[in-house]
């Protein structure tokens, strides 16, 4: 004789997820995305600020062996006429995100007079500009999302003329400088009210 098989009584069992667990899972997954994603934001404007940084010390280091050159040289001259020049002049190979002027010979990648892209350096009246990547996490006293840079000649003028005068003026240094006060930000800038209703 065989056994009738008992059933529970109430609800029958069940294989899968309940619509309920599901949605736990999912919004957990959703939440643990948005850190992650946050997280890797930040790393990229990490990185990018790190970058444009390390290219500023070349370029600082650069002027100062420069400066080094023309003292053990004798030829202060030459200091006047790197006054408000291109700072990548002053290296060896500059860097793959540099666009150089129309006009300068094609050192790298990059052809002349290209139009810079977010991310990229370029050169132009007398300023070296970086245009940030990331403008949500950057302010400046400049243009919107970009960073001028120039380079000049300190010096002591002797003879009160306002120009460097290789003979008579003492040079105290070669400095890549920013020309705009900037600052890189850890959460991203929000627009005010009134740059909204302008778009």
């Amino acid at each position: 004789m065989k056994r009738a098989e008992r059933r529970p009584v109430g609800r029958a069992r069940q294989d899968g997820f309940t619509l309920l667990e599901l949605a736990i899972v999912v919004s957990l997954i959703a939440v643990l995305m948005g850190f992650a994603i946050d997280r890797l934001i930040g790393l990229q404007v990490d990185a990018e600020r790190v970058q444009m940084q390390r290219v500023v010390g070349t370029l600082r280091s650069a002027a100062r062996m420069e400066m080094a050159g023309a003292i053990v040289h004798h030829d202060m001259a030459r200091l006047g006429r790197l006054d408000g020049g291109n700072p990548m002049a002053l290296l060896e190979q500059p860097p793959p995100n540099y666009v150089p002027p129309k006009g300068e010979p094609r050192r790298g990648d990059r052809a002349a007079g290209g139009i810079p892209q977010p991310g990229e350096w370029s050169f132009g009246n007398g300023y070296l500009v970086y245009h940030v990547k990331n403008t949500d996490y950057f302010q400046s006293t400049g243009k919107k999302g970009e960073v001028r840079y120039r380079l000049t000649l300190d010096y002591d003028d002797v003879n009160g003329n306002g120009r460097f005068d290789a003979a008579l003026d003492h040079p105290r240094g070669l400095v890549v400088q920013a020309v705009d006060e900037f600052r890189w930000l850890r959460k991203p800038v929000v627009p005010a009210v009134a740059d909204l209703e302008n778009l």
